[in-house]
């Protein structure tokens, strides 16, 4: 099963993060690019990451991915402390438990699909990789154009591409860096659409950064917005909400859809706005 097999149960912690802080030194100047976050994260859960430029998301994701550690606090990955493992532990980490999806594809030209996908399965050493990679395409919709190299592939493709190649390690978690965001109208809703499906077969818990309040609204459980405000050191997360699960097409249709959306574009994130989402997630139960 693509996805992380032996997932935890739903609702059970996959990510923790108390206090965390990343301070970068730059001989005697010290950068303080997170300051002081404190988050738990359920398996299965489907998280929305916002903010606008320099606001601590890539240090965020950085962190999540283990491609970096705190400089301060604990983030614990599945009940691992982070902190405190060596560099190929934390290879390890990487290359067992976590798949990164980025904007550009990282596809290799002139390799197929499927060997495009076989690869982080090469790096492994993962037996039966020909069947792993098959798999993962086509859980993402591409069986048949498993011999495509990228340049026959169209943008929508090439992102199944990556995708596939993600999850073909089985992760328990998807990082995913604005995967949509250069993709035209048609082709980013029917990737959304695939992600949700993904996420509801596997149970795999998924990050994607995005600029877009519509995306984060229609595919997040949870959004989380990071900032930093005017005379604060370091970026924060400054907003946290629980969005009700939207799993089709003509959810964006619903007057609660467009409701929420609305709410929290023209009022802002806001503690005080919870309340009036929980009363829009009952109507659509």
């Amino acid at each position: 099963m693509l996805g992380g097999g032996q997932n935890p149960l739903p609702g059970g912690k996959m990510i923790e993060l108390q206090s965390v802080t990343k301070i970068y030194k730059m001989g005697d100047i010290e950068l303080r690019a997170l300051n002081n976050v404190s988050l738990t994260i359920a398996a299965g859960d489907l998280v929305a990451i916002m903010g606008a430029s320099g606001s601590g998301k890539s240090t965020m994701m950085n962190i999540l991915g283990c491609l970096d550690i705190p400089t301060e606090g604990v983030y614990r990955l599945d009940g691992v402390d982070v902190g405190d493992l060596k560099d190929n532990a934390l290879a390890e980490i990487r290359n067992r438990k976590i798949g990164f999806v980025f904007q550009s594809f990282n596809l290799i030209p002139r390799t197929s699909a499927m060997q495009n996908v076989e690869l982080p399965l090469v790096y492994n050493g993962v037996r039966r990789r020909r069947a792993k990679a098959q798999a993962a395409l086509e859980r993402v919709g591409l069986g048949s154009r498993m011999g495509h190299v990228p340049s026959e592939l169209s943008g929508g493709q090439k992102q199944r591409v990556a995708i596939a190649q993600s999850l073909a390690m089985s992760p328990r978690i998807l990082l995913m860096d604005e995967p949509f965001s250069g993709l035209d109208p048609q082709s980013r809703e029917v990737l959304q659409l695939l992600l949700l499906d993904i996420q509801k077969r596997t149970g795999i818990t998924i990050f994607f950064v995005t600029h877009d309040l519509e995306e984060a609204v229609f595919l997040g459980t949870r959004i989380l917005v990071f900032s930093q405000e005017e005379g604060q050191e370091g970026a924060a997360l400054v907003h946290e909400e629980r969005i009700p699960r939207f799993d089709s097409r003509r959810a964006k249709e619903t007057p609660e859809f467009n409701a929420i959306v609305h709410l929290l574009r023209d009022k802002g994130f806001k503690p005080n706005q919870c309340a009036e989402i929980r009363q829009l997630e009952k109507k659509l139960q």
